[in-house]
């Protein structure tokens, strides 16, 4: 069910709407059930609102999301305090059948003071689930982030997990809106498809890159996976292939290095500087392999620079 933005702007006449909104709404969704005679295993619903403060609810406003989960909960078991007279039984359908909701780019540090402590004492028989996750300033780093999120959704029998955000850069939109997908679009079409008469390529995907790895890479490792490279553009292919060898290189000429340092007895350090060529996507500087930052979305060549630095 759509959140209306009246959940966290309006004043109180907004808090009243939104609340009102979504338990009509959800009314008329089980109103549309029984006209279509639906048997068998029933799905559930849920109102995704914001990570963002209520501080017009009536309680909770100084927590994000909660304030607005608790004004919902209140209308679904007094909706004539709403002025809305149910058509069905919409308390038991929200007991049996809710699930609260909320998107943020929060941390998963952050999430555990600010949200879970007070939501299972609130609500310990409705789980929630995170609609859009991604924080992308996390000062753990995206995999150690995700790695915690799923550990408290493995620890809170509520959690029920989250969706990460998102799988393709939303090219309409501008700033750190733009940071989010996890797949950019090359420019190889793969298939062409119709839309409303008119034919549009799909093009293939190319992963965003994420330090020495990329934002697709560290997704699929914190879930367990992996990304398939046969699905992706073939020059995408063909820049993880040279960055994979680049850094066995990188890798067994640092070893060497170490080895040649300590059997001299010496002090001096090892220090290996390559250019990596990448046309109009700038330079960079790798120092003894230890970083890669590969921009996936154009041609790139590795040339060395120098060798061995002095102490």
């Amino acid at each position: 069910l759509k959140m209306p933005p009246t959940a966290t702007t309006g004043g109180r006449d907004g808090v009243v709407q939104m609340a009102r909104t979504v338990i009509s709404a959800f009314d008329a969704m089980l109103d549309a059930e029984g006209d279509s005679n639906v048997t068998g295993p029933l799905i559930n619903f849920t109102a995704t609102f914001t990570y963002a403060l209520c501080k017009a609810c009536d309680r909770f406003g100084h927590l994000p999301a909660l304030g607005q989960m608790v004004q919902l909960d209140h209308a679904m078991r007094h909706p004539e305090a709403y002025g809305y007279t149910p058509r069905n039984d919409i308390l038991e359908a929200y007991r049996t059948r809710w699930m609260h909701s909320f998107d943020t780019l929060n941390p998963a540090t952050d999430l555990e003071a600010t949200f879970f402590r007070e939501y299972s004492a609130l609500f310990p028989s409705i789980p929630v689930y995170i609609g859009e996750y991604h924080s992308v300033h996390a000062a753990a780093g995206l995999k150690r982030d995700l790695g915690r999120i799923l550990a408290l959704a493995r620890r809170n029998q509520l959690f029920v997990g989250i969706a990460f955000f998102e799988f393709t850069v939303s090219y309409y939109k501008t700033g750190s809106e733009t940071e989010l997908g996890m797949f950019g679009y090359g420019s190889q079409p793969i298939a062409s498809m119709d839309y409303f008469g008119e034919a549009l390529d799909v093009r293939c995907l190319a992963p965003v890159p994420q330090g020495r790895s990329s934002l697709a890479d560290e997704v699929a490792r914190a879930f367990g996976g992996s990304v398939d490279d046969r699905l992706l553009c073939a020059d995408a292919r063909l820049q993880r292939e040279e960055a994979r060898a680049f850094l066995a290189r990188a890798s067994t000429a640092n070893a060497d290095s170490a080895s040649s340092v300590a059997t001299a007895g010496g002090s001096a350090i090892g220090l290996h500087i390559f250019l990596l060529i990448a046309g109009t996507c700038g330079l960079l500087l790798l120092l003894r392999g230890s970083y890669l930052v590969a921009n996936h979305t154009c041609s790139q060549r590795l040339r060395p620079l120098g060798g061995a630095a002095g102490s």
